[in-house]
């Protein structure tokens, strides 16, 4: 598949080609959950995505449990559906575990399993990372527990959270761990497909042998260049891609080891700074500039002049997500 091709398949995958009408929950289970290290970017993220969203919508999804937030993929804060969230986290569980023992608690395997088991008895209800720190007895010991265990993100989402066991929050069973894996490699090639499996350990944090592992019980075809994919997912071919405005930590600038299908190398350092990902806008399904909203504008900052109908839609489309923002106006900086 030529590089274009790939760029149209994930775009229709991720609902930013046409906007759906369906459910937080079904949307978020089509592309594979939405980052959420920022608060408001679920929100962005959903407004490009599903027809007449509001941010009501998503809050009346997390406050009926349809919709939940942890710390899933590559160990950050992912929204996801509750039904996929069992099988998230156990895919990735392990790969947290490793991930975050590197604190000044040094405990034994037993003393972890104990710590982890107070912390989820004491978030039984909703408690803030103070109220665990004190309860667990430190930094280091919340730090621990909290990678170590299943915990969920009472809602509201707002800059002061609240954790809350999972086991407490949801009606959901244990998944076995191979069987995770496999429905997590499975929503990722759904949702970002066609990809490697490089790509898809990229986007999960599991390593790439276990990605690997994976698609051999996954029914695939390859399309070449190591680029797997379902049967029967969608592959558009040319079709025009209409402006996008995209969040804080886009999913589909995280999601592969080659970014190549929407970042050109000359405007890499311009959108990934550090470990933060800048606003981006689309047109012709490449980034092609950031945006920020300041007080009552929306401004878009082209990384080129854009041809005059490009620019046309894509302030007709910033006007929309300026008023979503409550902004009166658009400018280009």
């Amino acid at each position: 598949m030529t590089l274009r091709e790939l760029n149209r398949a994930t775009l229709a995958r991720q609902l930013l080609l046409v906007r759906a009408r369906q459910s937080v929950s079904r949307a978020l289970e089509r592309i594979g959950g939405i980052q959420a290290q920022d608060v408001g970017a679920p929100y962005d993220a959903l407004f490009a995505r599903l027809e007449g969203f509001r941010a009501e919508t998503l809050e009346r999804a997390l406050d009926r449990r349809l919709a939940v937030k942890a710390t899933l993929m590559r160990g950050t804060l992912h929204l996801v559906s509750v039904r996929d969230y069992p099988s998230f986290h156990a895919a990735v569980l392990p790969s947290l575990r490793r991930y975050y023992s590197r604190t000044s608690f040094k405990g034994t395997p037993m003393q972890i399993e104990a710590l982890a088991e107070r912390a989820l008895a004491f978030a039984s209800e909703p408690r803030t990372y103070g109220e665990l720190r004190e309860h667990l007895g430190g930094e280091a010991e919340f730090f621990r527990a909290r990678f170590h265990a299943p915990f969920v993100y009472a809602p509201p989402i707002t800059r002061r959270p609240r954790l809350v066991a999972a086991r407490s929050w949801l009606d959901a069973e244990p998944v076995p761990e191979e069987e995770a894996i496999a429905h997590l490699v499975r929503r990722y090639l759904a949702a970002f497909g066609p990809a490697t499996p490089r790509d898809a350990a990229r986007w999960s944090g599991i390593p790439v042998s276990a990605a690997r592992a994976a698609l051999e019980r996954i029914r695939t075809i390859d399309l070449g260049d190591g680029h797997l994919d379902l049967v029967r997912a969608p592959r558009p071919g040319e079709v025009a891609a209409p402006p996008r405005l995209l969040p804080l930590f886009e999913s589909i600038l995280l999601a592969y080891d080659d970014r190549s299908r929407f970042l050109t190398k000359e405007h890499y350092d311009r959108v990934m700074l550090g470990g933060i990902v800048l606003k981006a806008f689309l047109v012709d399904g490449i980034v092609a500039g950031v945006w920020r909203t300041e007080r009552d504008t929306l401004t878009l900052e082209p990384f080129a002049p854009l041809p005059r109908v490009a620019r046309r839609e894509l302030e007709d489309e910033a006007r929309g997500v300026a008023a979503f923002h409550g902004a009166a106006k658009v400018r280009f900086g």
